[in-house]
């Protein structure tokens, strides 16, 4: 009895541990207001070693790092705006109506956290501007209308991916 005990306590605790090492950021939404800040503890990192590791990530994910970097605040701000194929989605008579977007990624740091900014732009269907924003896909009262059902999930996902990618980065052991 005392070692299945043993077992069960020693399950809980890896379980434990490994839910609080892998914990995911709090995520991006779209609502009809725009998509709130996220702010993300990252244990014991210095606003030194984010503030690196967060320029390595802009140089590895993106094709023309100087040409998307458009705030660079040592240890302290990085903004990135970028072009972003296929963001979204929505279906329409049956098809995939998928979207490219311009976006703005700020990166706030300080010792210990970050506090990520995602701000939806200008939307492109091929070459062509949309001739619409995201608040078209919430009604009045800021309920997802039914057309755009698809559009707000997928666009989240985009942004999730984006910031989910830096957070991963940073808490990589690279050097």
């Amino acid at each position: 009895m005392v070692k299945n005990m043993k077992i069960v306590f020693s399950l809980i605790f890896v379980l434990i541990s490994t839910l609080s090492h892998s914990q995911k950021m709090t995520n991006f939404e779209l609502t009809k207001e725009g998509v709130k800040p996220v702010n993300i503890k990252l244990g014991n990192l210095g606003a030194k070693i984010i503030y690196k590791k967060t320029m390595d990530w802009v140089q590895e994910n993106y094709s023309n790092p100087s040409a998307v970097l458009k705030s660079n605040i040592e240890n302290k701000t990085i903004r990135i705006e970028d072009l972003k194929r296929n963001a979204w989605f929505y279906m329409g008579f049956g098809f995939k109506n998928e979207f490219d977007m311009e976006y703005s990624f700020q990166v706030d740091i300080q010792d210990n956290k970050v506090k990520l900014t995602f701000t939806p732009k200008q939307f492109w269907n091929g070459d062509e501007k949309a001739p619409f924003s995201y608040d078209l896909f919430f009604t009045n009262d800021g309920r997802v209308d039914w057309q755009w059902k698809d559009a707000k999930p997928s666009m989240d996902k985009t942004m999730n991916d984006i910031g989910l990618s830096l957070l991963s980065y940073i808490r990589e052991d690279k050097k």
